[in-house]
């Protein structure tokens, strides 16, 4: 079972190779989603946001349920049809599952405190997205409600969409939000970039796993990864 579970990320994106109806338009809707959730500070898995697999699998299921009711659709209908639908999505109640895979609901046994459920396709299945909290959860369905309403004015851009490098909102907005916030500055110096990527993981990781279990008295706790600052790898 164990070896079968390290194997399902490959399994599962080698069936969404075969299956997703327009590869092209995907993986253009990936690339743009991407670019929204990283600069809107909601781009990692660690911290109970979005990462890789779990834009795969919102995004496969929408170009699946596009495809049965539209056929083939381009990557900006894939793009508003996206936040659409995961604006209205019962996160509560419904688990994201891909239709094309799973014929009917799937059953998962869901435990209290997994507030998000994104399913991985092959058996054993598991929920990707099991990193969530309430408050992160909270914070993905404000973006996407964010993103549908931007989408529904006239003569809105993807730029001001996602927001421009220079001027990226997603951070302006986090601080003037909330009157008491922690920042962690990681400066990293050395000659091995990989190292200084494993230290701020690592830190990534430790932050979750401090705020485990303190979350339910802080109801309106967030966390956000606005920024990681490249340093130097030596010093000049």
């Amino acid at each position: 079972m164990q070896s079968l579970l390290k194997l399902n990320s490959l399994r599962d994106m080698h069936y969404l190779q075969r299956t997703i109806p327009d590869l092209a338009s995907f993986r253009l809707a990936y690339r743009f989603i991407k670019i929204w959730a990283q600069r809107r500070g909601i781009y990692s898995s660690k911290l109970g946001y979005l990462g890789g697999i779990h834009i795969t699998l919102l995004l496969a299921r929408i170009c699946t349920l596009s495809f049965r009711q539209a056929g083939t659709i381009s990557a900006a209908d894939i793009i508003t049809t996206f936040f659409k639908h995961y604006a209205q999505f019962n996160w509560e109640k419904q688990v994201v599952y891909d239709p094309s895979f799973y014929k009917s609901p799937p059953r998962y046994f869901r435990p209290q405190r997994e507030p998000l459920v994104i399913l991985s396709q092959h058996q054993p299945k598991v929920n990707v997205a099991r990193a969530a909290s309430i408050p992160s959860t909270r914070t993905l369905v404000q973006e996407f409600q964010r993103a549908d309403k931007l989408l529904s004015q006239q003569d809105v851009t993807w730029e001001q969409l996602a927001g421009s490098i220079e001027n990226s909102t997603g951070a302006d907005e986090f601080l003037k939000s909330y009157r008491s916030y922690a920042k962690v500055n990681v400066q990293y110096w050395g000659g091995a970039a990989t190292k200084g990527r494993m230290l701020v993981g690592w830190l990534e990781w430790r932050c979750v796993s401090l705020l485990v279990g303190r979350l339910h008295p802080l109801p309106t706790f967030q966390r956000r990864k606005l920024t990681i600052d490249r340093y130097p790898s030596k010093v000049p």
